[in-house]
């Protein structure tokens, strides 16, 4: 299923360095599993420390974390388009009972300024465009081996399917805001705030509760009793 749809958010964010430290663009550093990771990236925004301030990046993270597929299956599905028999002997090897994988495209344009120190002082104002695509999958031990072994495997068996989950979800977002820091004495505070703006664009999820699928000898014919959402 797709969906279209917008949102609006809003994040503050404020730290505290403790003491000053010499190298000026130092930040605090996040998590990228954390929540805030859904939002306007303001702390990841760096201070034009030099003679330049403006600033234009483009930006690309990809990740992936399963429990039992190797990196080689990776590969193969990211740089080859296809699994090879190398890959496809290794993830039979490391299958398990209950099979997870995640992925996670992330795409960043982002523009800086920094503004004049006459102005509010030493802040940068910053906007961008972001795209995100996440995917989950779950699944048991029969679903990998009739996805990699077809239903020959099964041959004169039952393969049974279940608890299985299928999702994707795709946004875009348009983040706007401003981050500000400033000194005192011998501690450094930084304040940023953010807007972004969210659009939906796919929202697709399956879900396998209970499912088997019979193949006869010599698969003469295929018995598929189907319970999903």
């Amino acid at each position: 299923m797709t969906f279209r749809s917008l949102v609006g958010c809003i994040m503050c964010l404020f730290v505290y360095d403790g003491t000053v430290a010499q190298d000026t663009t130092s930040q605090s550093r996040f998590s990228p599993f954390h929540l805030a990771s859904h939002f306007p990236p303001p702390h990841n925004v760096q201070w034009q420390d030099d003679q330049y301030p403006s600033r234009v990046a483009l930006s690309g993270l990809y990740y992936y974390n399963a429990n039992s597929l190797p990196l080689s299956v990776n590969n193969d599905l990211v740089f080859r388009e296809q699994l090879t028999s190398q890959g496809k002997e290794d993830a039979l090897a490391n299958r398990g009972d209950k099979n997870l994988f995640e992925g996670d495209f992330r795409l960043n344009l982002t523009y800086s300024h920094q503004l004049d120190s006459s102005f509010i002082g030493d802040a940068i104002v910053y906007g961008g465009l972001r795209h995100r695509n996440m995917t989950f999958i779950r699944m048991n031990k029969d679903a990998v081996d009739l996805l990699l072994l077809g239903n020959a495997h099964f041959e004169d068996d039952t393969a049974k399917l279940s608890n299985i989950d299928l999702k994707r979800f795709t946004y875009h977002s348009l983040d706007l805001g401003v981050r500000k820091r400033w000194q005192k004495n011998d501690h450094r505070f930084q304040f940023a705030l953010g807007a972004s703006l969210l659009q939906g664009a796919v929202n697709w999820q399956v879900g396998i509760d209970s499912t088997s699928i019979y193949t006869a000898p010599a698969g003469e014919y295929i018995d598929a009793d189907l319970h999903y959402s």
